[in-house]
């Protein structure tokens, strides 16, 4: 996403997670750049469990699903907010 390549990242999502960034811009591409998202950094952790997964990286935390044969960005820009579920910036059921 830092190199502004909006219709790339758009193919990593899930289709819920497509259309709450299109809400933010009218279509994904510009939607999912305008959401400010976070620089990833290094892979910390990782687990899967079934057919979600979630990935803590240095500067962000990732959820995926499987859609379809391929793993998917559910949500992004997750922090953790102690007892409560992570706040994302980026959402898709």
């Amino acid at each position: 996403m830092a190199a502004g390549r909006g219709a790339e990242a758009c193919a990593l999502l899930v289709p819920a997670a497509e259309e709450e960034a299109a809400e933010n811009g009218g279509r994904c591409e510009t939607g999912v750049l305008a959401l400010g998202l976070p620089e990833s950094g290094a892979v910390l952790d990782r687990q899967a469990s079934g057919r979600a997964a979630f990935v803590e990286l240095e500067h962000d935390t990732v959820f995926l699903a499987v859609s379809g044969s391929e793993w998917r960005v559910r949500a992004a820009g997750c922090v953790e907010q102690g007892d409560a579920p992570f706040d994302c910036v980026l959402e898709g059921s």
